[in-house]
Formats: structure tokens, C-alpha cells, sequence
């Protein structure tokens, strides 16, 4: 089991996968059967939860938030996101790449910091505001 949305139970020869929908606040509990190559959703009660579960089983897709290191600010990191959902799978790069990138203050919400890192299209930006600590320059920081 990946995470606690979901369970998972073999049906006859195909397999069968509860998880709750994220898609609105009614939060369905969706049973997904693959039977071969084809994909019945059920429990839904919009066709949002259709969407979100068949993308979830081809392609499951996250929104990416992390903190990078500020350089020279009056608050040592900002809270950074990807610009779209990512990969899941691609989760772990994102946060290697976080770990290698430093901003320089000042920094205002939506600075892009990486863009297009991973060819994808999708870019790292801020989130917040940090100012330059001024006093920090005075001393050489």
C-alpha cells in the first residue's frame, strides 16, 4: 500500500483499488477495477472523481513544495512549488535539485528559480516574500 487513500484487493483476474477522491471537499471513496486494459470507476458522485482516478492509476501526478535556501534575506529559506503537478515517480529528483539551488533576496511569490529543470515544461517557483536583510550587507553577510 503507496499511501493510506488506498487499498488494493485481486478480483478474479483483474485487480480492484479503493481510493478517496482529492479532487473536491465531498471526498469519494472510488472503487477502480482494471480489468486487462480496461479501467471502471465507481463511487463517484461528479465526473471529477472519474478523472481524478483514471489519472491516478495511468499517471498519478503531485503538486512539489520544498524550501530553498535564501542568501542575504531577513529569513534564511523560502517555500518554493512546482508550477504544475509532477510525476510521483519524479518526486525524488525535485527534492535533490532543491537541495543544490541557493536565491538571493530580495525574493517575491511566482520568481521562477528553475526553469524547466527536468525538460518537462514544468518549472520551480517561489512562494513567498523575503526581503534583503540590509544589515547583513553592512557586515559583509
Amino acid at each position: 500500500m503507496e499511501n493510506s487513500s488506498s487499498s488494493e484487493a485481486s478480483v478474479g483476474s483483474g485487480m480492484t483499488k479503493s481510493i478517496y477522491c482529492l479532487r473536491c471537499p465531498r471526498g469519494c471513496l472510488l472503487q477502480v477495477e482494471e480489468e486487462g486494459e480496461q479501467i471502471v470507476v465507481s463511487g463517484n458522485a461528479c465526473k471529477l472523481g472519474e478523472a481524478f482516478a483514471l489519472q491516478e492509476i495511468r499517471s498519478p501526478r503531485r503538486l512539489f513544495t520544498s524550501s530553498l535556501c535564501v542568501r542575504g534575506g531577513t529569513v534564511p529559506v523560502v517555500s518554493v512549488m512546482s508550477s504544475q503537478p509532477i510525476l510521483r515517480d519524479d518526486i525524488p529528483r525535485w527534492v535533490e535539485l532543491c537541495r543544490t539551488l541557493e536565491v538571493e533576496a530580495p525574493v517575491v511569490p511566482e520568481m521562477c528559480v528553475a526553469k524547466n529543470p527536468f525538460g518537462d515544461g514544468i518549472d520551480l517557483i517561489t512562494t513567498w516574500y523575503v526581503e534583503r536583510d540590509n544589515d547583513a550587507e553592512n557586515q559583509g553577510r
